[in-house]
């Protein structure tokens, strides 16, 4: 599943949101033509992709999310979130101003930050982060994922030391570690059988 990115399709934060509940949408109404167990749908995504997983995952994925306040008793949820590279505090004062700046133009920012949405409830969420990752503060990613646990979300945090916010790319020791750290949490889960 691919969102309409900024520099091609000149659309905000807001609409990218909307394209990622619209595809996840798309696949619980189609479960059964799809095969899936509608109880077992999961987000993922790397970078700008994993902000989107994350803020399904602390947001929902209702109509309504979008532009309005939705308590977190109504909210509702994808059944897991697997993110790489995640900004969870897109308008802080970490970041160069461009997600507050459009997203301002057309709702609260808290609205869109999932550093401001951890409520109790939320879905189980694996974090894997670069330790010197350029792009996505790590200390900010860690603090999101201790945050979210004292919630009493199911949180695993997975440091990948030394690497940068490409590692999975290029990183064969990092390659190894998120693979280890996915196939564990997918089988904490009970959504991976081991032999």
């Amino acid at each position: 599943v691919e969102y309409r990115t900024a520099n091609r399709f000149d659309v905000d934060p807001i609409e990218q949101a909307d394209d990622a509940r619209t595809a996840f949408e798309y696949v619980q109404r189609n479960a059964d033509r799809l095969r899936v167990d509608p109880e077992r749908i999961g987000v993922a995504g790397f970078s700008s992709g994993a902000g989107l997983a994350l803020w399904l995952g602390t947001r929902g994925h209702s109509a309504h999310a979008l532009n309005s306040e939705v308590a977190a008793t109504e909210r509702r949820y994808p059944a897991a979130v697997i993110t790489s590279g995640v900004c969870v505090d897109p308008a802080g004062p970490k970041e160069d101003g461009y997600f507050r700046k459009r997203v301002s133009e057309r709702a609260p920012v808290r609205l869109f930050s999932p550093i401001d949405l951890i409520a109790a409830g939320q879905p189980r969420t694996l974090m894997i982060h670069a330790a010197n990752d350029e792009y996505c503060d790590f200390t900010d990613a860690e603090r999101f994922s201790v945050m979210s646990g004292a919630a009493g979300n199911d949180v695993r945090f997975v440091p990948v030391p030394k690497a940068t916010h490409f590692f999975g790319f290029y990183d064969r020791s990092g390659q190894a570690l998120m693979r280890s750290a996915i196939e564990d949490a997918l089988a904490h889960w009970g959504w991976l059988h081991r032999p």
